[in-house]
């Protein structure tokens, strides 16, 4: 199945404004087993779709809804009082959207679809009542939460503890790993975002992303092509990704993080 797709066919063939999404769908989107209460006592949520750049919600906007990903490919990003940019995430399938806007009642991000994608409306209104009448919903919630503060927590740990080469191995580790989770090749997939976003996201200036491209290529960790990547040698991927040494196959040797070298940058 091709990496390039944001959602099945399935998905899309079932796709359209009027559809909705039971709690045992949105259970199985995380393959969660709910049990014998996974009958969701009939509660269904709407499904908005968005186009490719347009935005589901802004910075300012008054917080009424949590989203859940159906399917597409998105970027989350923030502006400081500096007016500087900082990408937060790249939700995808089973992500869960809006959650700024739960402390002040108004959203301090902007989401916008880089793929055609589709969300599921969770109406913070209702969703109090919703989770009292099915507990299974109350649960997978939990699950969800749960989830988001895990991928919180590996990306301050990726920013503050691993070099600029460390960092791009993890996010192209850990991007590989959600397509696969979906059905997609772990190994090869296409960049959605921007260098200038992946560097955003890590703390890094574009021209240092595209270095540590043309470092992991030259050493034969990957092969990039404009934004096709295709992992070559994921074992000493994931040792560099965790704070380990890089090997040095241009001298035959190993880089230890943090060595400096002149690289060719590759073609954006």
């Amino acid at each position: 199945m091709s990496a390039t797709s944001s959602g099945s066919t399935w998905q899309r063939q079932n796709s359209d404004q009027n559809a909705r999404t039971s709690v045992q769908d949105l259970a199985g989107m995380f393959q969660v087993e709910l049990g014998e209460q996974a009958n969701g006592n009939g509660i269904t949520f709407a499904r908005r779709r968005i186009q490719t750049n347009r935005t589901l919600y802004r910075a300012g906007d008054i917080f009424d809804a949590i989203f859940v990903v159906r399917f597409g490919f998105l970027k989350a990003v923030a502006i400081n009082e500096s007016g500087i940019e900082h990408v937060l995430a790249f939700p995808m399938t089973g992500n869960l959207l809006g959650l700024d806007g739960l402390a002040s009642g108004v959203h301090h991000s902007e989401l916008t679809a880089l793929d055609e994608s589709e969300v599921v409306v969770l109406p913070v209104a209702q969703l109090a009542a919703m989770c009292c009448r099915c507990p299974a919903l109350e649960i997978l919630m939990f699950r969800l939460l749960g989830c988001e503060l895990s991928e919180r927590n590996e990306m301050l740990l990726s920013i503050g503890t691993l070099t600029a080469d460390a960092r791009v191995a993890r996010f192209l580790l850990r991007l590989g790993m959600r397509h696969k989770a979906l059905g997609y090749s772990e190994q090869c997939f296409t960049l959605r975002m921007t260098r200038e976003d992946i560097g955003k996201h890590l703390g890094l200036k574009l021209e240092t992303v595209s270095r540590s491209l043309s470092s992991l290529q030259a050493d034969r960790l990957l092969h990039v092509e404009r934004r096709e990547i295709r992992i070559v040698d994921r074992t000493a991927m994931t040792l560099l990704a965790h704070g380990g040494v890089k090997p040095d196959r241009r001298s035959g040797g190993f880089e230890a993080p943090g060595q400096q070298r002149r690289e060719i940058a590759i073609t954006a």
